[in-house]
């Protein structure tokens, strides 16, 4: 009979169990850390605005942690991120939810862009990153251009009046007879109205003039 030594046996035990304990406590970490912090939806399309991600924590550890945030748009530097607070304490065994909010310039051109959140907790770490999508179908605002555009169609609009400020005034000066001094006044139709009165006045005055003149001749 084979006679079996039981020190050596208890040796063999008990590194068995050390290296089941060690290979299941690595998969529960890895399990609970790639589930302890979530970021949704993975992916959102903005042509110009904000969109929000939900970041949905889960404490499957023993004791209480606190998780230190911070966020970071490596593509971009016309990208805002906003989420408070930065730092969160969740007790063993709850959850907790915040709101991160993401806002891209109107003139970013399309295409991918990453938004990183880097998670610290205790002396351990871990990133998790969602994309911010600028679609090809984005119509892309140039306000200076619209701004150009704007103050062109002023000065068209100003141009025009005073081209027909210039011809009513031309229209006056042509009817009025040779010598008469003829004074208008521009800013309107009140003007206008003077400028014509004071035209009619001045014919009034010439009529009577000439009148008397020919009657001394008689």
């Amino acid at each position: 009979m084979v006679r079996l030594d039981v020190n050596k046996l208890y040796v063999v035990l008990g590194i068995a169990a050390i290296v089941m304990s060690v290979g299941i406590s690595g998969a529960r970490s890895e399990g609970a850390e790639a589930e302890e912090v979530e970021i949704s939806p993975h992916i959102q399309n903005l042509c110009c605005g904000t969109v929000t991600y939900n970041i949905h924590i889960t404490n499957n550890h023993r004791f209480q942690r606190a998780y230190d945030f911070r966020t970071e748009s490596p593509d971009s530097k016309d990208i805002w991120i906003s989420l408070e607070p930065k730092t969160v304490l969740v007790p063993s065994g709850q959850e907790e939810d915040l709101v991160m909010f993401v806002r891209a310039g109107c003139d970013l051109p399309h295409g991918d862009y990453r938004i990183r959140l880097i998670v610290s907790k205790f002396e351990e770490s871990l990133e998790r990153e969602v994309l911010l999508r600028i679609p090809g179908g984005c119509a892309r605002k140039q306000p200076e251009k619209a701004e150009q555009a704007t103050e062109g169609a002023a000065g068209q609009e100003v141009g025009k009046e005073k081209t027909d400020e210039d011809r009513d005034v031309d229209g006056i000066a042509a009817h009025a007879p040779a010598g008469a001094a003829v004074t208008v006044v521009r800013g309107g139709k009140d003007n206008r109205a003077f400028a014509t009165g004071l035209l009619l006045v001045l014919l009034g005055v010439l009529s009577i003039l000439i009148a008397t003149i020919l009657r001394g001749q008689k």
